[in-house]
Protein backbone atom coordinates (compact mmCIF):
# COMPACT_ATOMS: atom_id res chain seq x y z
CA UNK A 1 0.00 0.00 0.00
CA UNK A 2 1.75 3.25 -1.01
CA UNK A 3 1.27 6.86 -0.07
CA UNK A 4 2.83 10.33 0.54
CA UNK A 5 5.87 9.64 2.48
CA UNK A 6 6.07 11.51 6.03
CA UNK A 7 9.11 11.03 7.07
CA UNK A 8 10.82 8.23 9.45
CA UNK A 9 11.14 6.70 13.01
CA UNK A 10 13.93 4.50 13.71
CA UNK A 11 14.78 5.13 10.46
CA UNK A 12 11.41 2.98 9.55
CA UNK A 13 9.81 4.86 6.42
CA UNK A 14 6.62 6.84 7.18
CA UNK A 15 3.95 7.49 4.82
CA UNK A 16 0.03 8.51 4.41
CA UNK A 17 -2.27 6.77 2.06
CA UNK A 18 -4.83 9.05 0.78
CA UNK A 19 -8.12 7.50 2.52
CA UNK A 20 -6.37 8.36 6.14
CA UNK A 21 -6.56 12.33 4.80
CA UNK A 22 -10.41 11.50 3.81
CA UNK A 23 -10.98 10.02 7.10
CA UNK A 24 -9.19 12.80 9.28
CA UNK A 25 -11.25 15.05 7.45
CA UNK A 26 -14.72 13.39 8.45
CA UNK A 27 -13.49 12.70 11.90
CA UNK A 28 -12.77 16.41 12.30
CA UNK A 29 -16.02 17.27 11.11
CA UNK A 30 -18.26 15.15 13.04
CA UNK A 31 -15.32 16.37 16.02
CA UNK A 32 -16.19 20.31 14.95
CA UNK A 33 -19.99 20.29 14.55
CA UNK A 34 -20.88 17.41 16.95
CA UNK A 35 -19.36 16.03 19.50
CA UNK A 36 -17.08 19.28 20.70
CA UNK A 37 -20.62 21.86 20.38
CA UNK A 38 -22.35 19.10 22.73
CA UNK A 39 -20.11 18.16 25.39
CA UNK A 40 -18.75 21.75 25.46
CA UNK A 41 -21.26 24.45 24.74
CA UNK A 42 -20.98 27.90 24.04
CA UNK A 43 -17.64 28.07 21.80
CA UNK A 44 -17.26 29.76 18.52
CA UNK A 45 -17.04 27.49 15.65
CA UNK A 46 -13.59 28.31 14.54
CA UNK A 47 -12.43 27.17 17.84
CA UNK A 48 -14.11 24.07 17.16
CA UNK A 49 -12.58 23.41 14.16
CA UNK A 50 -8.81 24.15 15.77
CA UNK A 51 -9.66 21.71 18.47
CA UNK A 52 -10.84 19.31 16.01
CA UNK A 53 -8.01 19.38 14.03
CA UNK A 54 -5.20 18.65 16.85
CA UNK A 55 -7.64 15.91 18.37
CA UNK A 56 -7.37 14.05 14.84
CA UNK A 57 -3.69 15.18 14.91
CA UNK A 58 -3.20 13.34 17.63
CA UNK A 59 -5.20 10.30 17.29
CA UNK A 60 -3.26 9.92 13.66
CA UNK A 61 -0.29 9.81 16.24
CA UNK A 62 -1.38 6.95 18.05
CA UNK A 63 -2.50 5.02 15.35
CA UNK A 64 1.16 5.62 14.46
CA UNK A 65 2.22 4.57 18.13
CA UNK A 66 0.02 1.14 17.31
CA UNK A 67 2.22 0.28 14.23
CA UNK A 68 5.70 1.72 15.80
CA UNK A 69 4.92 -0.49 18.75
CA UNK A 70 4.62 -3.82 16.49
CA UNK A 71 7.79 -2.54 14.76
CA UNK A 72 9.84 -2.19 18.24
CA UNK A 73 8.68 -5.68 19.24
CA UNK A 74 9.86 -7.16 15.91
CA UNK A 75 13.55 -5.58 16.10
CA UNK A 76 13.65 -7.06 19.25
CA UNK A 77 13.42 -10.62 17.93
CA UNK A 78 14.90 -10.11 14.76
CA UNK A 79 12.87 -9.15 12.61
CA UNK A 80 12.86 -5.56 10.34
CA UNK A 81 9.75 -3.15 9.65
CA UNK A 82 10.14 -2.10 5.78
CA UNK A 83 7.88 0.39 6.28
CA UNK A 84 4.61 1.74 8.50
CA UNK A 85 1.93 3.32 6.41
CA UNK A 86 -1.50 5.39 7.85
CA UNK A 87 -4.56 4.48 5.98
CA UNK A 88 -8.29 4.65 6.07
CA UNK A 89 -9.20 2.25 8.36
CA UNK A 90 -5.58 2.45 10.58
CA UNK A 91 -2.35 1.10 9.85
CA UNK A 92 -0.19 -1.05 8.33
CA UNK A 93 3.26 -2.46 9.42
CA UNK A 94 5.12 -3.99 6.66
CA UNK A 95 7.36 -6.87 8.12
CA UNK A 96 10.32 -7.95 6.30
CA UNK A 97 9.85 -11.66 7.44
CA UNK A 98 7.68 -13.72 9.62
CA UNK A 99 7.86 -14.21 12.90
CA UNK A 100 10.65 -16.40 13.80
CA UNK A 101 8.70 -18.18 16.77
CA UNK A 102 5.30 -18.73 18.12
CA UNK A 103 6.02 -16.93 21.26
CA UNK A 104 7.71 -13.75 18.88
CA UNK A 105 4.48 -13.68 16.99
CA UNK A 106 2.63 -13.55 20.08
CA UNK A 107 5.05 -10.50 21.48
CA UNK A 108 4.91 -8.89 18.32
CA UNK A 109 0.80 -9.11 18.00
CA UNK A 110 0.22 -8.02 21.37
CA UNK A 111 2.63 -5.00 21.11
CA UNK A 112 0.26 -2.57 18.90
CA UNK A 113 -2.63 -2.91 21.01
CA UNK A 114 -0.75 -2.71 24.70
CA UNK A 115 0.57 0.90 22.64
CA UNK A 116 -3.04 1.79 22.48
CA UNK A 117 -4.32 0.62 25.98
CA UNK A 118 -0.94 2.41 27.23
CA UNK A 119 -1.90 5.74 25.42
CA UNK A 120 -5.99 5.17 26.74
CA UNK A 121 -4.72 5.49 29.62
CA UNK A 122 -2.56 8.52 29.42
CA UNK A 123 -5.49 10.62 27.58
CA UNK A 124 -7.99 8.87 30.30
CA UNK A 125 -5.70 10.29 33.18
CA UNK A 126 -5.22 13.41 31.45
CA UNK A 127 -8.75 13.82 31.12
CA UNK A 128 -9.50 13.12 34.62
CA UNK A 129 -6.83 15.76 35.70
CA UNK A 130 -7.83 18.68 34.05
CA UNK A 131 -11.09 18.52 35.18
CA UNK A 132 -9.86 18.49 38.58
CA UNK A 133 -7.78 21.76 37.64
CA UNK A 134 -10.87 23.35 36.46
CA UNK A 135 -9.62 23.54 32.93
CA UNK A 136 -12.84 23.80 31.11
CA UNK A 137 -15.43 21.14 29.53
CA UNK A 138 -13.39 21.42 25.83
CA UNK A 139 -10.17 20.20 26.55
CA UNK A 140 -11.82 17.30 28.61
CA UNK A 141 -13.96 16.33 25.97
CA UNK A 142 -10.97 15.72 23.74
CA UNK A 143 -8.53 14.26 26.13
CA UNK A 144 -11.92 11.56 26.88
CA UNK A 145 -12.42 11.25 23.54
CA UNK A 146 -8.51 10.62 22.65
CA UNK A 147 -8.92 7.95 25.64
CA UNK A 148 -12.06 6.28 24.26
CA UNK A 149 -10.66 6.41 20.62
CA UNK A 150 -7.33 4.44 21.36
CA UNK A 151 -9.36 2.07 23.99
CA UNK A 152 -10.98 0.89 21.21
CA UNK A 153 -9.00 0.96 18.87
CA UNK A 154 -7.26 -1.94 21.75
CA UNK A 155 -9.99 -3.73 21.94
CA UNK A 156 -11.13 -3.81 18.16
CA UNK A 157 -7.81 -5.34 17.45
CA UNK A 158 -7.19 -7.87 20.07
CA UNK A 159 -10.59 -10.03 18.57
CA UNK A 160 -9.44 -13.39 17.84
CA UNK A 161 -9.16 -13.13 13.97
CA UNK A 162 -6.64 -12.55 11.27
CA UNK A 163 -5.73 -10.03 9.56
CA UNK A 164 -6.12 -8.47 13.23
CA UNK A 165 -3.82 -8.26 16.25
CA UNK A 166 -5.79 -10.63 18.17
CA UNK A 167 -5.39 -13.10 15.02
CA UNK A 168 -1.62 -12.61 15.29
CA UNK A 169 -2.27 -13.93 18.97
CA UNK A 170 -4.20 -16.53 18.29
CA UNK A 171 -2.31 -18.07 15.56
CA UNK A 172 0.70 -18.31 17.57
CA UNK A 173 -1.23 -20.24 20.06
CA UNK A 174 -1.98 -22.23 17.55
CA UNK A 175 1.60 -22.50 16.25
CA UNK A 176 2.89 -23.58 19.88
CA UNK A 177 0.15 -25.66 20.16
CA UNK A 178 0.57 -28.02 17.15
CA UNK A 179 4.05 -27.23 15.87
CA UNK A 180 2.55 -25.67 12.55
CA UNK A 181 2.88 -22.49 11.32
CA UNK A 182 0.59 -22.85 8.33
CA UNK A 183 -2.50 -25.39 10.06
CA UNK A 184 -2.08 -22.33 12.99
CA UNK A 185 -2.54 -19.70 9.79
CA UNK A 186 -5.29 -21.31 8.55
CA UNK A 187 -6.96 -22.00 11.83
CA UNK A 188 -6.58 -18.08 12.67
CA UNK A 189 -7.75 -16.60 9.04
CA UNK A 190 -11.01 -18.85 9.35
CA UNK A 191 -11.69 -17.67 12.62
CA UNK A 192 -10.92 -13.75 10.70
CA UNK A 193 -13.71 -14.99 8.20
CA UNK A 194 -16.48 -15.71 10.54
CA UNK A 195 -15.39 -12.15 12.70
CA UNK A 196 -15.49 -10.79 9.45
CA UNK A 197 -18.93 -12.29 8.47
CA UNK A 198 -20.02 -11.71 11.93
CA UNK A 199 -19.17 -7.74 11.69
CA UNK A 200 -20.81 -7.42 8.34
CA UNK A 201 -23.84 -8.90 10.02
CA UNK A 202 -23.92 -6.57 13.21
CA UNK A 203 -23.68 -3.17 10.54
CA UNK A 204 -26.29 -4.53 7.85
CA UNK A 205 -29.04 -5.03 11.24
CA UNK A 206 -27.95 -2.23 13.16
CA UNK A 207 -26.71 -4.20 15.95
CA UNK A 208 -23.21 -2.44 16.15
CA UNK A 209 -22.49 0.84 14.00
CA UNK A 210 -23.92 0.62 10.48
CA UNK A 211 -22.37 1.21 7.21
CA UNK A 212 -18.59 1.64 8.32
CA UNK A 213 -18.90 -1.46 10.19
CA UNK A 214 -19.99 -3.31 7.36
CA UNK A 215 -17.25 -1.95 5.38
CA UNK A 216 -14.81 -3.23 8.21
CA UNK A 217 -16.38 -6.48 8.19
CA UNK A 218 -16.01 -6.93 4.19
CA UNK A 219 -11.88 -5.67 4.98
CA UNK A 220 -11.64 -7.92 7.66
CA UNK A 221 -13.12 -11.07 5.71
CA UNK A 222 -11.50 -10.69 2.22
CA UNK A 223 -8.12 -10.05 4.09
CA UNK A 224 -8.58 -13.41 6.13
CA UNK A 225 -9.70 -15.52 3.18
CA UNK A 226 -6.17 -14.18 1.09
CA UNK A 227 -4.14 -15.02 4.14
CA UNK A 228 -6.13 -18.87 4.44
CA UNK A 229 -4.83 -19.02 0.55
CA UNK A 230 -1.34 -18.29 0.96
CA UNK A 231 -1.16 -20.94 3.69
CA UNK A 232 -2.95 -23.11 2.20
CA UNK A 233 -0.85 -22.63 -0.80
CA UNK A 234 2.76 -22.56 1.40
CA UNK A 235 1.48 -25.92 3.16
CA UNK A 236 1.31 -27.16 -0.81
CA UNK A 237 5.01 -26.00 -1.04
CA UNK A 238 6.83 -28.31 2.31
CA UNK A 239 7.82 -30.53 0.25
CA UNK A 240 9.16 -29.24 -2.73
CA UNK A 241 13.06 -28.27 -2.77
CA UNK A 242 14.69 -25.32 -3.80
CA UNK A 243 16.60 -27.36 -6.18
CA UNK A 244 13.71 -28.26 -7.92
CA UNK A 245 12.47 -24.37 -8.96
CA UNK A 246 15.93 -23.32 -10.13
CA UNK A 247 17.45 -26.56 -11.57
CA UNK A 248 16.50 -25.09 -15.17
CA UNK A 249 18.59 -22.63 -14.19
CA UNK A 250 21.54 -24.07 -13.38
CA UNK A 251 23.36 -23.15 -16.61
CA UNK A 252 25.79 -20.16 -16.59
CA UNK A 253 27.61 -17.45 -18.96
CA UNK A 254 31.05 -16.36 -19.14
CA UNK A 255 32.36 -13.35 -17.35
CA UNK A 256 33.83 -12.08 -20.62
CA UNK A 257 30.62 -11.95 -22.74
CA UNK A 258 29.89 -8.71 -23.66
CA UNK A 259 26.31 -7.19 -22.49
CA UNK A 260 25.53 -7.01 -26.26
CA UNK A 261 26.36 -10.50 -26.73
CA UNK A 262 24.58 -12.01 -23.53
CA UNK A 263 21.33 -10.10 -24.82
CA UNK A 264 21.77 -11.53 -28.21
CA UNK A 265 22.13 -15.13 -26.89
CA UNK A 266 18.55 -14.51 -24.94
CA UNK A 267 20.02 -13.91 -21.72
CA UNK A 268 17.07 -11.24 -20.69
CA UNK A 269 14.73 -14.52 -20.85
CA UNK A 270 15.87 -14.89 -17.49
CA UNK A 271 15.79 -12.03 -14.44
CA UNK A 272 19.15 -13.21 -13.15
CA UNK A 273 22.02 -15.41 -14.01
CA UNK A 274 24.86 -16.73 -12.93
CA UNK A 275 28.34 -15.74 -14.57
CA UNK A 276 31.32 -17.78 -14.45
CA UNK A 277 35.55 -16.78 -14.70
CA UNK A 278 37.85 -18.51 -17.10
CA UNK A 279 37.88 -21.87 -14.98
CA UNK A 280 34.24 -22.22 -14.84
CA UNK A 281 34.10 -21.40 -11.52
CA UNK A 282 30.56 -19.01 -10.52
CA UNK A 283 31.85 -15.46 -9.94
CA UNK A 284 28.38 -13.23 -9.86
CA UNK A 285 25.24 -12.91 -10.77
CA UNK A 286 23.78 -10.57 -13.51
CA UNK A 287 20.36 -9.57 -13.33
CA UNK A 288 18.30 -7.93 -15.82
CA UNK A 289 17.76 -4.65 -13.42
CA UNK A 290 21.19 -4.13 -13.34
CA UNK A 291 21.60 -4.31 -17.46
CA UNK A 292 18.39 -2.22 -17.43
CA UNK A 293 20.35 0.35 -16.05
CA UNK A 294 22.76 0.54 -18.67
CA UNK A 295 22.56 2.43 -21.46
CA UNK A 296 22.58 0.73 -24.89
CA UNK A 297 25.49 2.30 -25.91
CA UNK A 298 27.94 0.45 -23.78
CA UNK A 299 26.50 -2.60 -24.11
CA UNK A 300 29.82 -3.73 -26.98
CA UNK A 301 31.98 -2.54 -24.86
CA UNK A 302 31.12 -3.55 -21.05
CA UNK A 303 31.64 -7.64 -20.12
CA UNK A 304 29.09 -9.32 -17.90
CA UNK A 305 31.63 -9.72 -15.19
CA UNK A 306 32.10 -5.55 -14.67
CA UNK A 307 28.22 -5.40 -13.85
CA UNK A 308 27.78 -8.81 -12.11
CA UNK A 309 27.18 -8.85 -8.09
CA UNK A 310 29.98 -11.03 -6.71
CA UNK A 311 28.77 -14.34 -5.57
CA UNK A 312 30.90 -13.37 -2.21
CA UNK A 313 27.79 -10.52 -0.89
CA UNK A 314 25.29 -12.73 -2.40
CA UNK A 315 22.89 -14.43 0.50
CA UNK A 316 22.93 -18.61 0.54
CA UNK A 317 20.19 -21.14 0.09
CA UNK A 318 20.71 -24.58 0.15
CA UNK A 319 18.89 -26.66 -2.76
CA UNK A 320 17.78 -29.36 -0.42
CA UNK A 321 16.09 -26.64 1.57
CA UNK A 322 11.83 -26.51 1.50
CA UNK A 323 10.87 -23.43 -0.87
CA UNK A 324 8.31 -22.61 1.71
CA UNK A 325 10.97 -22.10 4.68
CA UNK A 326 12.88 -20.02 2.24
CA UNK A 327 9.60 -17.96 1.08
CA UNK A 328 9.08 -17.12 4.69
CA UNK A 329 12.45 -15.14 5.46
CA UNK A 330 13.28 -13.96 1.75
CA UNK A 331 13.21 -10.23 0.67
CA UNK A 332 12.80 -11.40 -3.07
CA UNK A 333 16.56 -10.60 -3.99
CA UNK A 334 18.55 -13.04 -5.98
CA UNK A 335 20.04 -15.73 -3.34
CA UNK A 336 22.72 -18.11 -4.74
CA UNK A 337 21.68 -21.86 -4.50
CA UNK A 338 24.20 -24.67 -2.80
CA UNK A 339 24.13 -28.16 -3.02
CA UNK A 340 27.39 -29.49 -2.07
CA UNK A 341 29.27 -26.83 -1.18
CA UNK A 342 29.00 -25.36 -5.05
CA UNK A 343 26.87 -23.00 -6.70
CA UNK A 344 24.82 -24.52 -8.91
CA UNK A 345 22.10 -21.60 -9.74
CA UNK A 346 19.89 -18.62 -8.55
CA UNK A 347 16.69 -18.28 -6.80
CA UNK A 348 15.05 -15.41 -8.23
CA UNK A 349 12.40 -13.37 -8.29
CA UNK A 350 10.57 -15.03 -11.20
CA UNK A 351 10.40 -18.08 -9.57
CA UNK A 352 8.06 -16.61 -7.29
CA UNK A 353 5.20 -16.96 -9.97
CA UNK A 354 6.16 -20.86 -11.10
CA UNK A 355 6.42 -21.24 -6.69
CA UNK A 356 2.76 -19.46 -6.34
CA UNK A 357 1.69 -21.65 -9.32
CA UNK A 358 2.91 -24.95 -7.69
CA UNK A 359 1.94 -23.95 -4.73
CA UNK A 360 -1.89 -23.39 -5.48
CA UNK A 361 -1.96 -26.72 -7.17
CA UNK A 362 -0.63 -28.60 -4.22
CA UNK A 363 -2.60 -26.55 -1.85
CA UNK A 364 -6.01 -27.65 -3.70
CA UNK A 365 -5.21 -30.74 -4.20
CA UNK A 366 -3.40 -32.51 -1.44
CA UNK A 367 -0.50 -33.57 -4.03
CA UNK A 368 3.02 -33.82 -3.94
CA UNK A 369 4.80 -31.93 -5.51
CA UNK A 370 8.89 -32.38 -6.58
Amino acid sequence: MSGFPAGRIAGIPIAIHWSALAVAGLFSWVLATGLLPEVAPGGDALSYWYVALGATVLFGLSLLAHEVGHAVAARRHGVGTDGITLWGLGGVARLDREAPTPRAEVVIAGAGPAASAGLAVAFLGGAGLVSMLGAGDLPVAVLAWLGLANAVLAVFNLLPGAPLDGGRIVRGVLWWRTGDRERATIGAARAGQVLGGILVLAGITGLLGGLLTVVVGVFVFLQARAEARAAEASRGLRDVRVGDVVGADAASVPAWWSVRRFVEEGGLVRDAVLVHDDGGRPSGIVTGADLARLPAATWDTTVLGGVAVPVAVLERVEASESVAAVLGRWDGRPLAVVRDGSIVGVLSAAHLLRVAAWGRLAGRTGTRVG
